[in-house]
């Protein structure tokens, strides 16, 4: 039995200091607020219907052209859409203001900074949509209301209707969209833009009927 003990409080000894180890640790740098600005996105949802069942079998897929075309673009603001991955704005606007004091003249630098996250299978709706070439189109799609009431634009980059509705951009080579009044540079992991998402149910139904022919005499 007391080969058995020893170890037994070692591993209790161990996890106690373990996790007083991590409780001591500061939970972050704070960066200077005075001129710095970051905040999460929050959610702008459909409500779902009344009636609304389970969402067992429910699949995300890929806005597509094709799509559109077999609901009907006009219908395209009943979709809740949502972003395929994480993504972060980050802005930063620099400005000189001069003013004269006490008869000398005085020169201030602003710099102002901004960072908005906005995470996976975040929920928007289409606020707007236009003709984007010959069979597509571009989606503006909202996240949040805020002031300027910013959009993120959705489009297939290349011809075809199976082609996913990526981000696009006002300038490629920066990443940078335009959002609500100000350019933003767009941040993401790997090399695939955020493309949009919707939820797909498929059923599938069967209706059989069987019945006997009288057969017609003729004169009746």
């Amino acid at each position: 039995m007391k080969k058995y003990l020893l170890p037994v409080l070692t591993f209790f000894i161990f996890a106690n200091l373990l996790y007083a180890q991590n409780n001591s640790q500061p939970g972050g740098q704070q960066g200077e607020t005075s001129n710095q600005l970051f905040r999460t996105v929050g959610r702008i949802q459909i409500p779902p219907a009344s009636d609304s069942k389970a969402n067992s079998g429910i699949v995300d897929i890929p806005m597509t052209t094709s799509i559109l075309q077999e609901v009907g673009v006009e219908k395209i603001s009943q979709f809740q859409c949502y972003i395929s991955k994480a993504f972060s704005l980050r802005l930063v606007l620099e400005r000189l203001e001069t003013t004269i004091e006490g008869g000398h003249l005085i020169r201030r630098n602003l710099t102002a900074r901004e960072q908005i996250s906005l995470s996976e299978n975040l929920p928007g709706i289409v606020r707007a949509y236009q003709p984007r070439g010959k069979n597509e189109y571009q989606l503006n799609i909202a996240f949040e209301n805020y002031d300027g009431n910013p959009v993120v634009s959705f489009g297939a980059n290349l011809s075809g209707e199976s082609e996913k509705y990526y981000m696009l951009f006002n300038d490629y080579s920066r990443r940078v969209i335009r959002y609500g009044n100000d350019d933003y540079l767009v941040s993401y992991d790997g090399e695939e833009p955020p493309y949009i998402l919707i939820k797909m149910k498929q059923s599938s139904e069967e209706i059989n009927t069987a019945r006997r022919a009288s057969g017609l005499i003729l004169g009746e």
